[in-house]
């Protein structure tokens, strides 16, 4: 038997999307909270995913970003190539997007990350027959949650041999709330001092309740302030010239690129009729003077 392997250079980051609904998060919190450190809820659930998700198998590889990913192949004669073969399998993005479409409102979904900084991860290893010619192009990389987690040769599966050697590691938990059709990013950080604020200040006084109706709050009047931010945009009044014949200009600004110098300056004009998307406001130390042969006005900067 002739022995091919895959071997690794880069560590290997562990990543795991999980749904729970508001009763579950609160349990997680509740559950963990005295063995963390503060008591904040990214801290409480870094602890949670460590002793609940990371030792149950969850996805860990290399990262991937795109099809094709290179490898490097240690022939049985010790000598190595490189190729990029096929990745079968969701990036990270993706896999969390066909999670988010079966959310149902009030579900927070929680994205708990391993991350190494140092060391290698597994070498991967496959046995053909000595009769049988190595083709590069029947290998194909599996893909979860855009980690390579093994590969295939021929639709067999490479045996992973278990060296890996991991340093430096860390845990990040971040968490979003499934609300009004989307998700909205819930801040673990401030969260506890939050709900402090409000008077909740006990694990006896935190509830589900407490919780949701919070972070629904937070959520309507962040959208309160972008659609009132929207309005004023949209309502803005430009300014208006009437020259002497009684004729409304409005005037109009845009940016320009110098091709000379790759400088961009703004660039200021007058026309009859209103857009909403060139009309501004007149800048800061500039007045209008108007043509006495056209009647068209003209921006200048003031002199003092």
């Amino acid at each position: 038997m002739k022995t091919y392997k895959i071997p690794s250079f880069v560590p290997a980051p562990e990543r795991q999307l999980i749904i729970l609904n508001i009763d579950e998060f609160l349990t997680a919190y509740k559950q963990y909270y005295h063995k963390s450190i503060g008591g904040t809820f990214d801290t409480v659930l870094e602890q949670w995913f460590d002793e609940e998700y990371r030792y149950n198998e969850i996805p860990q590889g290399e990262e991937f970003y795109g099809s094709p990913f290179p490898i490097e192949v240690e022939f049985p004669d010790s000598t190595s190539k490189r190729f990029e073969i096929p990745v079968v399998g969701k990036g990270f993005d993706e896999s969390e997007l066909d999670l988010v479409k079966s959310m149902k409102d009030f579900e927070i979904l929680i994205r708990g990350v391993m991350e190494w900084s140092g060391g290698t991860w597994n070498t991967f290893t496959i046995e053909l027959d000595d009769d049988e010619d190595f083709d590069a192009k029947k290998i194909k990389a599996v893909g979860e949650y855009g980690l390579i987690i093994n590969y295939t040769y021929d639709g067999e599966e490479f045996i992973s041999e278990e060296d890996w050697e991991l340093s430096d590691g860390y845990i990040s938990v971040s968490g979003s709330i499934f609300y009004d059709g989307s998700l909205h990013e819930i801040n673990l950080e401030n969260l506890k001092n939050e709900l402090e604020e409000k008077g909740i200040e006990t694990l006896a006084a935190l509830s589900s309740d407490v919780i949701l109706n919070h972070l629904i709050e937070k959520r309507k009047k962040k959208k309160g302030n972008t659609e009132s931010k929207t309005k004023l945009q949209e309502t803005k009044i430009p300014f208006k010239y009437k020259n002497e014949k009684g004729i409304d200009y409005y005037l109009n600004c845009k940016d320009d690129t110098l091709v000379s110098t790759g400088k961009v300056r703004t660039i200021y004009y007058f026309t009859k009729d209103y857009s909403k998307d060139t009309s501004c406001d007149k800048p800061i130390g500039y007045d209008v003077k108007e043509s006495s042969l056209t009647g068209l006005p003209v921006l200048r900067k003031k002199i003092f």
